[in-house]
């Protein structure tokens, strides 16, 4: 086309002029038209990944509420309809821990602080229902309290266990993952 357009303009010759703008402006159309196309594609992904992020946000939502009602809802029913003191303060322990240590694998972007103010907010509103609860019972506070104690003990002994197992699984993962890339290296 280029060259063409240059004999074209070198002759003078004015007939072929009308071709030459002609096939430009086609030319600049197939290109405008290219283009849209092109953008219209972005645009479709871009509002592909706009709606996925929307229905990512409403899952998260949507666990947190679920989560929410059950951690205040199921130890509240626990206390209503066993009401000892002893079931209120074995379903609180119980239940913060749980709540304590599901926080802390939840909230990724967290620091300890939060995690612990959470804690602190949800013990404050079970404490209300072990407040509440003020069914006698036939064991003494003594004893209740003891039985409570050995629940807790039981559960962060079970916990340390478990962060203790984690922690060597880490460790040999790490090991495994060094003698692998030694000897892909010594085989490059």
């Amino acid at each position: 086309m280029a060259e063409y357009e240059q004999q074209v303009i070198a002759e003078g010759d004015t007939a072929g002029q009308p071709f030459i703008l002609e096939m430009r402006s086609h030319l600049m159309k197939k290109e405008q038209r290219r283009l849209y196309e092109l953008k219209s594609d972005q645009e479709r992904v871009g509002e592909f990944s706009n709606v996925m992020e929307e229905l990512s946000a409403l899952q998260s939502r949507v666990k947190m509420a679920i989560f929410g009602a059950l951690i205040l809802l199921v130890p509240m029913l626990i206390m209503v309809l066993h009401a000892t003191k002893l079931t209120a303060l074995l379903t609180t322990v119980l239940c913060v821990l749980f709540v304590a240590v599901a926080l802390s694998l939840g909230m990724y972007n967290a620091e300890g602080k939060d995690v612990l103010g959470a804690t602190a907010a949800y013990a404050a509103v079970l404490v209300v229902f072990v407040g509440t609860s003020t069914t006698t019972s036939e064991l003494s506070n003594g004893i209740i309290g003891a039985i409570t104690s050995g629940v807790f003990g039981g559960c962060l002994l079970i916990l340390l266990a478990w962060f203790y197992h984690w922690n060597m699984v880490a460790d040999q993962l790490s090991r495994l993952k060094q003698t692998v890339i030694s000897v892909v290296y010594r085989k490059g």
